[in-house]
């Protein structure tokens, strides 16, 4: 529009559809050896039946638009908005307003401010199916289901028909450039109400089991636990994020040096206690790192670049094995790359270059057999090596 004002503008239309195709029914239905109490269905992940098989749509459309005003000079405004109707949710209108104010060539301050909103997926709302799972407090595999929390079973322990995340998000932060070196800092709030996650376990009554097996998940009849997806609880998540790097011409060649820190907290503000326990509210809190950082190095010689990396995670706590982990592992990746022509580039690399291996689980042998956690961060596998050539097409 002009060397201050710019516009932008557009529309959108989305359509999503999730599917659920029946299984052979010896693979959800009933055998001959029920009745002597043999499973019903089969082992491990039982097979969709006819009741629960199906489609669900959803059709949505929005407008946006964006200005960016160059105020001065130094200062740049940024404002945008967005409507969205969706055939399931009605409409929505959120917006964005982000400024930065550059001072000199050296230093500049940004900020930001913005809502949010993400309806619940087709697949949350109408999905239903059934894993076997350990079960820490029996000792033994059981079958849990995820269901609908509109089902009559889930609405007896607080279901309801799943509603929006909203959220609302402030930033601020600060960047400072100088000859090779340059810091970006930022500080950040999120918020999010109505936050979809699945509830806590619940077990069955042999009056919801009849109720399940009528619904179509037949093998709710050896079913021990389910859960739902639900809205019942708020977050606040408070962080920091820290990127320093270093761009110079070293060693006859170009290096870059680069600092990626991240620490952030998770609180839930509210939740409901008939349907999210304790432990599951732990796990939202604590389930993640709260610190992560990284150090990249990076050399390059004409064709041949280098590359060293090494990264450190904070602890977590895993809610099924009923315990927090230390973390603390460094971690060190490597690569080494050469590029012929300017189109074919061979690489050889290692991730986990000294087999870094997490805290280990004393309670494992007794309980589900598992050695490691199964959320740390970086895996359970040990280093991995890799080559491979890339090929770029003029």
């Amino acid at each position: 529009m002009s060397d201050a004002v710019t516009l932008a503008g557009g529309a959108e239309y989305r359509d999503e559809t999730f599917e659920i195709e029946a299984g052979q029914i010896e693979s959800w239905d009933f055998g001959p050896l029920a009745d002597q109490g043999f499973s019903a269905a089969s082992n491990g992940f039982p097979g969709f039946a006819d009741q629960i098989a199906g489609d669900w749509s959803r059709a949505n459309h929005a407008l946006y638009a964006d200005v960016g005003w160059r105020v001065t000079a130094p200062w740049q405004v940024d404002l945008a908005v967005r409507w969205e109707d969706f055939e399931d949710f009605g409409t929505t209108t959120n917006g964005k307003i982000a400024t930065n104010y550059r001072f000199n060539e050296a230093f500049a301050i940004r900020g930001s401010w913005n809502t949010g909103f993400r309806a619940p997926t087709p697949g949350q709302s109408n999905a239903s199916n059934v894993t076997t799972q350990f079960d820490p407090d029996l000792g033994e595999l059981v079958n849990q289901g995820t269901i609908p929390s509109t089902n009559p079973v889930a609405v007896l322990r607080g279901g309801k028909a799943l509603e929006p995340e909203e959220s609302t998000s402030f930033s601020v932060g600060a960047v400072f450039e100088m000859g090779d070196f340059s810091l970006t800092a930022d500080y950040y709030i999120i918020d999010v109400d109505d936050r979809i996650a699945v509830s806590q376990d619940f077990t069955l009554t042999p009056a919801e089991v009849i109720a399940l097996v009528n619904s179509g998940v037949t093998s709710a009849a050896n079913l021990q636990s389910f859960r739902f997806f639900t809205n019942d609880f708020d977050t606040e998540t408070k962080g920091i994020d820290l990127v320093a790097t270093y761009d110079a011409s070293l060693f006859n060649g170009r290096s870059s040096l680069s600092l990626a820190f991240n620490n952030n907290q998770t609180e839930v503000k509210r939740f409901n206690p008939d349907t999210l326990n304790a432990n599951r509210i732990r796990q939202i809190e604590e389930g993640l790192p709260e610190t992560r950082w990284s150090l990249t190095g990076t050399q390059q010689w004409g064709p041949l670049r280098l590359l060293a990396r090494v990264s450190q995670y904070d602890g977590w706590y895993d809610n099924e094995d009923g315990r927090s982990y230390d973390g603390g592992n460094f971690l060190f990746d490597a690569e080494v790359a050469y590029t012929v022509r300017d189109a074919l580039t061979f690489v050889l690399g290692a991730q986990n270059v000294f087999d870094e291996y997490p805290e280990e689980n004393p309670g494992g042998a007794a309980g589900a057999g598992n050695r490691y956690s199964q959320y740390t961060p970086f895996g359970f596998n040990g280093g991995f090596w890799y080559g491979r050539f890339n090929y770029s097409f003029e």
